[in-house]
């Protein structure tokens, strides 16, 4: 690209965005005794830190609650299939994130089936929610193989949570009456449980799995490891909940305060950080579901940046939020790129984070969505990750992929458009350039071209760069009207050289 073209591009990047400023404890096998009091006392004192009930389109806002249904207010029957619609979408987005190898995907997917289990829905409930979202999404968004593994995990939970103690209301969890394969995996959580008792914590699994031959693991022996991970996950967790009751026991039922409930109003200024902490974690973890390529998470990352993006929240508020042993994860693009190096692939997610997070900002504000808080903040749509500093010339690089991606998708949506460009290219002599682009041999050159049709598919390069450009595509579906058409999205010759 031109020198003339990078100072337009960085200058309409400043006048648009702004310049830059810029342990695990071990498991431990207790059956809790069942009390009376325990539902309404877990009723008072879950705080969840995640209020994963919003969901992604219609934003439902219901706190997280292990009381009975008896307990709760009378709920009409479409809020409550509303309620199970917003709690499967988001066990799909965590479940998407697990098999990117995320602990922490792990700890929201529990987190989202104990949230099932409190709220009284049963294996029942669950498998046929998945069932249709899977028809609503295609099987090559949500495969019928990743339905089974997705209720099989959850079967895991529910049981987990039942075989220490912990009941759900009438007529949830898993009772004998359902399907037996569901039944079936309590055995498998008995033998762990028991193991965990004699002393096999998490962090001893992990470190097992870890040194284990690589050549030697089939995947059967890979689900069986990831099942043990989440039954030990899920032993933390009901602690946590034990202990959360036995406070509320000893303190007289006062409990501890929910989560706000209320959603943040589009625009507002006033957002706690636990709202922004909210959503970044839904960011993170679609995140990693579409760096392993999950259409779905592609689409959630979109829907969570956007809602961002209308309450005013800068990237760097949303990177902030979230805890940099949260970035880990073992499978994908990028421990493929960074090899052994645990603090470069950890470096590298974050900054991954940020990057796409900025794409979807860009676009959004060069396609003249305008930022509700531009004028408080400078940089808002770029941030510094994990010590490393991001400067005006990256966020300008960054928004000339940007350009050229608006720019292919306006020739696409708009036949006029396509016109435009059309006669500017040949007014400025560039349609030769986009002809064969195969490189020539020259005779005695002894040079010889082999095409490996597998790059496109092996290459970490090419799969960022594909899931870049997918990122403006799908925040370009989030703006409403001509965008192409906009004064500040010129379809002039400047645009055209690359």
């Amino acid at each position: 690209m031109s020198s003339s073209n990078l100072v337009f591009l960085h200058s309409i990047t400043c006048k648009i965005i702004g310049a830059n400023k810029v342990s695990q404890a071990p498991a431990s096998w207790i059956r809790f005794p069942s009390t009376p009091s325990r539902a309404a006392h877990l009723c008072r004192t879950r705080k969840s830190s995640l209020p994963i009930c919003k969901t992604f389109k219609g934003r439902l806002f219901k706190p997280p609650c292990l009381c009975s249904h008896s307990e709760l207010p009378s709920q009409p029957e479409g809020e409550k299939r509303s309620t199970l619609s917003s709690l499967v979408r988001y066990l799909i987005l965590a479940y998407n994130a697990t098999k990117g190898g995320s602990l922490f995907a792990s700890q929201k997917f529990i987190d989202c089936v104990l949230d099932l289990f409190s709220e009284g829905y049963n294996m029942d409930d669950l498998k046929r929610e998945v069932s249709v979202l899977g028809m609503e999404l295609g099987p090559k968004n949500l495969s019928p193989m990743d339905q089974d593994v997705a209720l099989s995990w959850a079967a895991i939970v529910m049981n987990t949570l039942q075989e220490v103690g912990l009941q759900p209301p009438a007529g949830g969890g898993v009772s004998e009456s359902q399907d037996k394969t569901f039944n079936g995996l309590r055995q498998f959580v008995q033998q762990t449980l028991r193991r965990a008792a004699e002393g096999r914590t998490l962090q001893k699994v992990l470190l097992s799995q870890k040194m284990a031959d690589a050549k030697e693991l089939t995947p059967s022996t890979l689900l069986m490891q990831q099942n043990t991970r989440i039954v030990l996950l899920t032993l933390q967790v009901a602690r946590k909940e034990r202990t959360a009751q036995l406070v509320a026991e000893f303190a007289g039922g006062g409990g501890l305060e929910e989560d706000s409930v209320t959603p943040t109003p589009e625009g507002s200024a006033a957002a706690s950080p636990q709202d922004v902490r909210n959503v970044a974690v839904r960011i993170l973890l679609a995140f990693i579901g579409l760096m392993i390529g999950f259409p779905f998470s592609l689409l959630a990352f979109v829907e969570e940046a956007h809602f961002a993006y209308r309450q005013g929240w800068s990237v760097q508020e949303l990177v902030d939020a979230l805890h940099e042993d949260e970035f880990v994860q073992t499978g994908g693009i990028v421990p493929v790129a960074a090899g052994a190096d645990f603090e470069l692939a950890q470096k590298i997610n974050g900054l991954l984070v940020s990057r796409f997070l900025s794409l979807g900002y860009m676009t959004w504000a060069l396609s003249g969505v305008r930022f509700p808080r531009r004028a408080e903040k400078e940089s808002w749509a770029w941030a510094d990750v994990l010590a490393v500093e991001s400067t005006p010339s990256e966020a300008s690089s960054w928004a000339s992929f940007v350009w050229n991606v608006m720019k292919n998708e306006a020739a696409k949506s708009s036949e006029e458009a396509a016109e435009a460009l059309g006669r500017r290219k040949e007014a400025v002599g560039l349609s030769s350039r986009e002809r064969d682009t195969a490189p020539t041999p020259h005779a005695g050159s002894g040079i010889v071209y082999i095409e490996d049709p597998s790059l496109s598919s092996t290459s970490p390069g090419i799969a960022l760069m594909k899931r870049q450009t997918a990122i403006v595509v799908a925040a370009l579906t989030k703006v409403e009207g001509r965008w192409w058409e906009i004064e500040e999205f010129p379809l002039d010759d400047t645009l055209l050289e690359t």
